[in-house]
């Protein structure tokens, strides 16, 4: 039994109890799903399609609640302007520095803020 100092009321989850998986049903697609989120240093968007059939499998073996996929986050994929893969490094590779810019304070000269 849990204890909360001062007495206040415990609320309930917005979306209601998640039962754990006791029976394993839905192991093999939370495995690939977590795999491939460390896989990709947890960029969640893609691993998108990994977690859709693991939602699925939970609401299809009774373990949360039926719900629309579009409210659960699903509705709109990521589409980057920019490869995020392609950004990292490129400042980098022409021989940016970065904190190079930024002047440091001499400490035996008084700030002019002060």
């Amino acid at each position: 039994m849990a204890f909360i100092r001062g007495g206040g009321a415990v609320t309930p989850p917005l979306k209601g109890s998640f039962p754990l998986d006791h029976k394993a049903e839905c192991k093999s697609s939370m495995k690939e799903f977590l795999l491939c989120l460390k896989t990709n240093s947890n960029e969640h968007h893609k691993c998108q399609k990994l977690s859709k059939e693991y939602l699925t499998c939970r609401m299809q073996k009774g373990l949360m609640a039926d719900e629309d996929l579009d409210e659960l986050g699903f509705k709109h994929t990521v589409k980057f302007a920019i490869d995020p893969e392609n950004v990292a490094g490129k400042k980098e590779a022409k021989g940016f520095l970065g904190g190079l810019s930024v002047k440091p304070i001499n400490p035996n000269t008084e700030s002019k803020t002060a």
